[in-house]
């Protein structure tokens, strides 16, 4: 089956969906392995956490970056092995701490979750460490911004100076410090901002090193962007050599430290799509609506563009992660294909005139039953489209395989 016999066949189905392409998957994994050989990859759960989607990030070798205990259990269930998970977020519970203490590495996000990490595995092992003290990381908010000014305050991660004393003083008993994240931005498209911040991570994990005397893993984050429809895309290859380089110098200092570097949006993002049917055409003053069965309530980052501009006077907003990229995102067809026609407002089918998803654009004569399809829906789509909103069915998700099955 082809992409557009599969596109076709789910419109038989449901009125509004989204498709992933198990090929372009492994294609994006297999480039970032070759792209970053010296680094362990892993991949952001939280970006897309579709089953099939993670299981074929797990048949590929990469990690997981678990935001939550959930999503520990859901990578553990595709096939990720626990020494490959690893947890980071703030304000875990006690509950989400005990549930996944032995399955994954857990990056505490403040110093009274170290504690709460202590006395959560003493608990559990009835006062006695017959294992030995668990192995956590510590989330750190550096002494440096992502573009290297100051660092400032954040609600992720223990401030640097503050790490390093509480590591100094000594941790609880029951805990032993193995590694360090650091994630300061995502969706960043120049190459050489990222290299900067990797080298300011890696000069940081040095003085932890120093106090710790050894240091298992140090996770750079990432933040590698993808650009809109019809910009280059981030210089991989530039990358490639700039961390090749970083991690020479800095494994004569710390030869036993993993690197880690997390993506999530660049291996799914630009394959997967989401596709509506359009449900009526009407023309009000002048102006010509395509209005699909559903927009914002299946995808909702294509419909913050227009918001976002709105709010902003017509100018381009700084992005807000994981919400809104730029205006030039998403790209938008049909799947008929032909030439432009006319140009129509697409909106949706809620009660609120913010479902909108493009306005005043060139599209190919729409008739109701015809499909729309939305680009770059891979990533951060399902997972943040408020399908509860009007009570509209919750937009369904399929998988086209590599030897052209369609799964869900």
């Amino acid at each position: 089956m082809t992409w557009n016999e599969a596109l076709a066949r789910c419109a038989e189905t449901c009125g509004s969906f989204y498709l992933y392409a198990e090929s372009g998957l492994a294609r994006s994994a297999e480039a970032m392995k070759n792209a970053f050989p010296g680094a362990d990859l892993l991949y952001s759960v939280k970006c897309n956490p579709h089953p099939l989607v993670l299981k074929t990030m797990a048949a590929h070798g990469l990690g997981a970056d678990a935001a939550s205990s959930v999503e520990v259990k859901r990578a553990l269930g595709a096939g990720f092995s626990p020494e490959q998970i690893f947890y980071s977020a703030p304000g875990k519970t006690r509950d989400d701490i005990a549930s996944t203490l032995r399955s994954c590495t857990i990056a505490a996000d403040s110093l009274g979750e170290v504690q709460r990490i202590a006395k959560t595995a003493q608990d559990m092992a009835g006062g006695d460490m017959p294992d030995g003290p668990v192995g956590i990381g510590l989330r750190i908010n550096p002494a440096f911004s992502f573009d290297g000014g100051e660092g400032g305050p954040s609600k992720f991660g223990i401030d640097e100076e503050q790490a390093l004393a509480a590591v100094s003083e000594g941790l609880p008993e029951g805990v032993a410090v193995r590694g360090l994240h650091v994630h300061l931005k995502s969706q960043e498209t120049d190459a050489a901002k990222i290299a900067a911040y990797w080298e300011r991570v890696l000069a940081m994990a040095e003085r932890f090193r120093a106090a710790l005397g050894k240091l298992a893993f140090v996770n750079l984050g990432s933040g590698i962007g993808l650009r809109g429809t019809g910009g280059m895309p981030v210089d991989i290859k530039f990358l490639s050599g700039a961390l090749e380089k970083l991690a020479g110098r800095f494994h004569k200092v710390c030869p036993e430290t993993r690197i880690l570097l997390e993506s999530g949006r660049w291996l799914t993002g630009t394959n997967g799509v989401y596709a509506s049917r359009v449900a009526d055409r009407k023309v009000s003053r002048g102006r010509t609506y395509i209005i699909l069965e559903s927009t914002l309530g299946g995808f909702l980052r294509p419909c913050l563009v227009p918001f976002a501009l709105q709010c902003s006077g017509g100018k381009s907003p700084a992005g807000c992660e994981p919400l809104f990229s730029s205006p030039d995102a998403f790209s938008v067809r049909a799947l008929q294909g032909g030439p432009a026609e006319e140009i129509v407002t697409i909106t949706g089918s809620l009660c609120t005139a913010a479902d909108v998803i493009a306005e005043d654009v060139p599209m190919p004569h729409l008739e109701c039953g015809d499909l729309v399809i939305i680009g770059s829906a891979g990533a951060y789509g399902a997972t943040l489209s408020p399908s509860a909103f009007s009570s509209l069915p919750k937009a369904r998700e399929f998988f086209l395989t590599v030897d052209g099955q369609l799964l869900q």
